[in-house]
């Protein structure tokens, strides 16, 4: 019998620790280079493009999105998809028709939670970016740090708060709140 916990702890790791490793994956020397130089190709520069932030990303949030979305398609009722297929429906159309409604709320938080950490993330544009890609947080800390204009990073800090923000409400308004316990606009939150 496996342990139920072997899977989790890579999730825990550290986003900066994940971004390190794609930089040896995607590097100029690294493991992707190394087996594309077995065909003949490359070498490639990985590093510093839109595709290797668009990668880091990816293996970084999917975990977020697979922990909200699945709960929420177990608990759709089995015999609901069953009367879809017994009156005719393939499995595309089930799954466009019952499972997609009844999984919104999941899909639903599992975008806000998504969206709002990558608005805010600083890792990995940094590292797999290069500093050639930037996302907000980067060019707050720019601004910052760098620059030292603290009243245009507070500005900005304060417009992708307010931003996120409206993102947010504007998805809860959509699709509902799932179980977080309160409607979007009821006053309750």
């Amino acid at each position: 019998m496996r342990p139920r916990g072997k899977y989790i702890p890579p999730f825990f790791t550290g986003v900066i620790v994940r971004a390190y490793g794609w930089l040896i994956i995607l590097g100029r020397e690294g493991l992707l280079n190394a087996v594309l130089a077995v065909g003949g190709l490359g070498p490639y520069r990985f590093i510093g493009t839109e595709a290797a932030v668009v990668v880091g990303l990816i293996q970084i949030m999917l975990p977020f999105a697979i922990i909200l979305i699945v709960p929420a398609m177990q608990n759709i009722d089995r015999s609901l998809e069953m009367a879809a297929q017994n009156l005719g429906a393939n499995r595309w159309v089930t799954f466009k028709r019952i499972v997609i409604p009844l999984a919104a709320p999941g899909i639903a938080g599992a975008t806000v939670v998504v969206f709002t950490i990558t608005v805010a993330t600083f890792a990995v544009p940094e590292f797999l970016g290069g500093g050639r890609i930037d996302f907000v947080a980067n060019y707050i800390y720019r601004t910052l740090f760098v620059s030292q204009n603290w009243p245009l990073a507070a500005a900005v800090s304060v417009t992708l708060v307010v931003i996120a923000s409206t993102v947010v409400f504007g998805i809860f308004r959509l699709f509902g709140t799932g179980t977080l316990g309160f409607r979007a606009g009821d006053g309750n939150a």
